[in-house]
């Protein structure tokens, strides 16, 4: 796959956190198949946040911007872009605790077979949606459900994505 311009977001909290074994260890998985990419560890907020990291990579010539994280640090990465750009890809490797966006593109949850999707080219078109001036890749949830969601958020560290 010609990547053009890469950049590796990493969210160290998603899913099962990394320690910095880990983190040791996927900068090699990635490395091995990408050679010299960026690669970024995000924080939760301040200016190393996901989104601020995907409108910075893309403003200085990124076209490829991958996300290991879950299904809310893919629509972090989605909202800090600029998606008029026809050029953009955005990859996800799956670390989350749900990964819906990513099993429902039929992403392996496995880091190397999700690292060799990306290498070997495999893009698709996806619709996004758009609530009050938020994009959004999976779904979005009114009543009941938006009420447990935002509980479990409330209840972080335990629900990392």
């Amino acid at each position: 796959m010609e990547t053009g311009k890469m950049m590796f977001i990493i969210n160290p909290m998603a899913g099962n956190w990394l320690n910095l074994k880990q983190q040791d260890k996927l900068i090699k998985q990635i490395r091995g198949f990408f050679g010299r990419v960026t690669i970024v560890f995000s924080e939760a907020e301040g200016e190393n946040n996901i989104s601020n990291l995907a409108r910075e990579a893309q403003k200085n010539g990124c076209n490829t911007i991958v996300v290991r994280g879950g299904d809310g640090s893919l629509n972090c990465a989605i909202n800090g872009l600029d998606l008029s750009d026809p050029s953009i890809v955005v990859g996800v490797i799956p670390a989350g605790t749900g990964n819906d966006v990513a099993s429902t593109l039929g992403i392996p949850w496995e880091t190397e077979e999700a690292l060799s999707v990306i290498k070997d080219g495999h893009t698709r078109q996806i619709d996004l949606g758009i609530a009050n001036g938020v994009c959004f890749a999976n779904t979005i949830s009114i009543g009941l459900d938006a009420l447990i969601n935002q509980k479990a958020t409330d209840r972080k560290p335990f629900f990392q994505g």
